[in-house]
């Protein structure tokens, strides 16, 4: 019986690893994208700075 309840216990924390892994890549993908997005962002506004519009 004990046995049972410690591999429960041991998926349940092995899903719950898998999860916060997957959402701090989620995260992490997502400053990545908001950091080319603002890079974009920049270069548009120095070419509109140069081009005098």
């Amino acid at each position: 019986m004990r046995n049972e309840e410690t591999g429960r216990e041991t998926r349940r924390l092995l899903a719950r690893l898998k999860r916060l892994a997957e959402a701090e890549a989620s995260e992490e993908a997502r400053d990545e994208a908001q950091r080319v997005l603002l890079a974009r962002h920049l270069q548009r506004l120095r070419g509109r700075v140069r081009g005098g519009a």
